[in-house]
């Protein structure tokens, strides 16, 4: 395994000091690259001088260039080396040598580990290097779309092309370049000739690098700083003052003798052990982590694994796109915060469709709050929701909580919010629910009915709401365009390499997301546009899934490569990463609820796997390799993020068709013993996804097995769950057998739990669904289903509603189809229906629509009662 990040700090006591001062002003700093970089491909300066003694021919030649070299004296080496080969010869043994051909045959794990691949994303500036390779060429022209302009020894007024070029990326190659074309040995800084004619007082070299150096602070990186004529030239030049950065080895004994020596040149090092080849590349990649925590997920691979996992660039915590759209709905926000601070207690709710921007909402309403000063805010956890009295009680100060995907613990907020109301607070608490659209009817899977509980919590919440629940719109095409354009933006500075998008590319994107999210168009699958676009992709033909279907691949090649990196190994291990994967789809549908020590129980073939990969990588446990890849934070699997793209992630894999039906079923029956937590992701797969299942008929029925088959039929409150998302399947299906097999379902579960009047209603609500669709003789049939029901629970309005829904269905259908009678005596019984119950809840949203078909019947000269 490479050394850690910590291990290098521990090395010396002023490591850590010389890494914060490197993190603090990084955006001074020029890179000035040795042959350590590049030694993965061409090895060091001495393993180059070795390798072209070869050459020579001459037995006594090679040993005194080889004494030459154990004394350390490279320069002399390389005249010894001339002296004997010639200058025309030496020349093209360079070029042989430093082929550029040699870096592209480079495995290309070994390529992608290189330090040197980090040098764009960190240093978009001027570099500086003594190399005669091209890698800094390749590197930096595919990071930045073009070529870099080069300055040698021997280009056309240097000074002045320094001068203009010392801010901006330019590769200052002080000794020059090897290369097909290179014919001149004299265009190199070699040998001690060389350095005595390119280094002399007054040479364009040396005032070239004056220049930079009277501007910026250098970073040594792959240099070795001993006997290196460079470092004689760098000390006359350095500025009285300056300071600057190295990072090299050293064996233990020699640490402070070395950081000595060196802080008489003005440079502050970082020192790590003899040998540890990876070490800049472990400390790069903690520098891009600090600065640019996306640009540092999206390495094809890392030589050290962090604890905490960078958000994705499409996670709202990211914020890589511009704020847009939202100004007045922020207002309305702090308004609610501010409002009223006499009252202890006061609850909102911010709704709005999946992927609409309300978490970010709530991010920035945050920040707001953060600035008033005296708040405290919070976002509870899943851990603040397993005791929520304790949550809220840690916060006696002004508070605003926010509490973000609460479906799946309404009930528990219900309660926890109702007893807020009988306590005494001295400071105002605020709680701010984050939630997809609520109905608030009768449907026992609606996140505001589980909140509101019976007839009496929910009075004494809605007397300390704000008001009608602040639901999102779709944004006006200038936000949007606001967003996608800020977006591209900051996907350009990762190293996208296409152009931003012009005015009529951001109106080519908005008319395909008209097209892939109609009505809604939302900021999310606006972002998942901007990244095709950036990638270079022709849009013109992709739909939201396409976009998707992208995203998905390189996050798996991402997961890829960072189990290459945790097991040190440079060739994919498939089985592991199908484990990984399968994970992954695991605590995305538990809704980011799975625990790490639950894990072996759940999912033992996949915890083998994992388990048996992390021994064989010297890992402690299996949970350090699944941190280290970023599946597992603290002690939680993590699910994939935005949710609208885990829900595509689980369905996609479910809905393959190579998956085998009893691996299907085996993942499914793992989800669903956490029963509310499948039935709130699979709700908002149906809701966001089910044009893809209705594509294939037996999709809906592979996504919903049986409950025998789930083993949920021993368990009311699991059969109830699953009786409602059944409900909801239905109302989504547009296949009328599917339909009728699923209502099927509804009736089994009601005779598995007689007298249940939960699941009768759920079962009344999916007859409702499932009329709606019918022909009018078929509605009438399932209409006397819902009239059986009414009768065995003669008492109970919301099945009597869920009837009068069923007569109002019918009552339409009979309008459509033209039988005027039919329809006049089904609305007669609705009607009576209505009288008897018009003040109970919910009989009340039937009044306007009644009304309506009453006024079309009029219009079709329906006799009405």
């Amino acid at each position: 395994m490479a050394i850690t990040f910590d291990q290098i700090m521990a090395f010396h006591p002023g490591n850590q000091a010389v890494f914060d001062a490197i993190l603090r002003t990084r955006v001074q700093l020029l890179p000035f690259v040795g042959a350590g970089l590049t030694a993965p491909v061409y090895g060091g300066w001495a393993d180059a001088l070795r390798h072209l003694g070869k050459l020579l021919g001459d037995a006594s030649d090679e040993a005194k260039l080889d004494r030459l070299l154990q004394a350390g004296e490279m320069l002399e080496a390389a005249g010894f080396l001339e002296a004997r080969r010639g200058g025309n010869n030496l020349v093209y043994d360079l070029i042989g040598y430093f082929s550029l051909e040699k870096y592209r045959q480079t495995p290309p794990a070994v390529r992608e580990g290189m330090a040197v691949q980090l040098l764009p994303r960190l240093f978009p500036c001027p570099v500086l290097t003594t190399n005669f390779d091209e890698v800094l060429e390749q590197v930096y022209s595919h990071w930045n779309g073009r070529p870099l302009p080069v300055l040698s020894p021997t280009s056309p007024n240097l000074r002045n092309q320094a001068v203009r070029l010392r801010e901006s990326p330019c590769l200052f190659k002080l000794h020059g370049s090897v290369s097909d074309t290179l014919t001149d040995f004299d265009t190199l800084v070699f040998t001690p000739v060389q350095y005595e004619r390119h280094y002399a007082p007054g040479s364009p070299v040396r005032a070239a690098l004056q220049d930079f150096m009277n501007r910026r602070s250098l970073l040594f990186l792959g240099c070795s700083l001993e006997k290196d004529r460079t470092v004689e030239v760098l000390r006359d030049c350095a500025v009285p003052g300056s300071v600057h950065f190295a990072v090299l080895d050293c064996k233990a004994e020699e640490r402070n003798d070395r950081i000595r020596a060196l802080s008489d040149l003005c440079i502050r090092a970082i020192v790590y052990p003899k040998g540890e080849y990876d070490a800049p590349r472990v400390l790069l990649e903690r520098l891009l982590q600090e600065t640019d925590p996306v640009s540092y997920r999206h390495l094809s691979l890392r030589r050290s694994a962090l604890p905490s996992p960078p958000e994705n660039e499409f996670h709202y915590k990211s914020r890589l796109s511009a704020f847009s759209g939202r100004d007045d709905e922020l207002e309305a926000l702090l308004n609610f915060v501010t409002a009223k601070p006499d009252e202890p207690f006061r609850w909102w709710a911010l709704t709005g469709p999946g992927g609409s921007g309300k978490s970010r909402l709530a991010l920035e309403l945050r920040d707001e709050v953060a600035k008033l000063g005296g708040w405290d805010c919070h976002v509870l956890t899943q851990t603040d929701f397993d005791d929520l009295s304790r949550a809220i009680e840690a916060f006696p100060r002004r508070s605003l909580l926010v509490a973000d995907y609460v479906q799946a613990h309404a009930g528990a907020l219900g309660e926890a919010m109702e007893r807020l109301l009988e306590q005494p607070r001295s400071a105002p608490l605020r709680l701010l629910l984050v939630e997809r659209s609520g109905q608030s009817d009768t449907s026992g899977f609606d996140w505001v009915a589980q909140l509101y509980g019976d007839g009496y919590r929910r009075r004494k919440l809605e007397s300390r709401c704000h008001g009608p629940f602040l639901e999102l719109t779709p944004l006006s095409d200038a936000a949007l365009m606001g967003v996608m354009r800020s977006f591209a933006a900051k996907l350009r500075e990762q190293g996208k390499a296409h152009a931003l998008p012009e005015e009529t590319d951001c109106a080519t994107l908005l008319r395909k997301l008209d097209e892939t999210d109609p009505g809604l168009r939302r900021p999310l699958y606006a972002l998942f546009l901007t990244d095709a676009w950036m990638d270079g992709q022709d849009v013109s033909h992709w739909n939201r899934e396409r976009a998707m279907d992208a995203i998905l691949d390189r996050e798996e090649h991402l997961l890829d490569g960072a189990i290459r990196q945790v097991t040190d190994r440079r060739r994919s291990d498939r089985a592991l990463l199908s484990a990984c994967l399968d994970l992954y789809r695991f605590a995305t549908a538990q809704i980011g609820t799975a625990a790490l020590d639950e894990l072996e129980a759940l999912c033992p073939e996949q915890y083998r796997r994992v388990a048996q990969a992390a021994e064989a990588a010297g890992l402690e446990a299996p949970e350090d390799l699944l941190r280290g890849v970023w599946l597992a934070d603290g002690e939680r699997l993590r699910p994939m993020e935005p949710d609208l793209l885990g829900e595509y992630f689980v369905l996609r894999w479910l809905l393959d068709g190579s998956l085998r039906d009893d691996r299907r079923l085996d993942f499914l029956r793992r989800v669903w013993k956490w029963a509310i937590s499948a039935a709130v992701f699979f709700d908002r797969v149906c809701s966001d996804h089910g044009h893809l299942l209705n594509e294939g008929p037996a999709d809906w029925l592979r996504l919903f097995p049986s409950p025998d088959a789930l083993f949920l039929h021993a368990d009311a409150a699991d059969a109830l769950l699953y009786a409602w998302l059944t409900v909801n399947a239905i109302d989504e299906c547009s296949h009328p057998e599917t339909d009728r097999s699923l209502t099927e379902r509804l009736a089994a579960a009601q005779r598995d739990y007689p007298g249940n009047a939960d699941i009768a209603l759920a079962f009344a609500s999916g007859l409702v669904n499932l009329s709606n669709k019918q022909d009018a003789a078929e509605a009438a049939g399932t209409l006397g289903r819902l009239e059986a029901l009414r009768k065995d629970y003669p008492g109970n309005a919301d099945i009597a509603l869920a009837f009068a829904k069923g007569l109002f269905n019918l009552t339409l259908r009979y309008l459509m189809e033209g039988n005027a009678s039919e329809a006049a005596a089904a609305f007669d019984r609705l009607q009576a229906l209505y009288q008897r119950y018009s003040d109970r809840a919910g009989f009340a949203e039937l009044s306007e629509p009644m009304t309506m078909v009453k006024l079309l019947m009029q219009v079709l000269n329906t006799p009405t009662p």
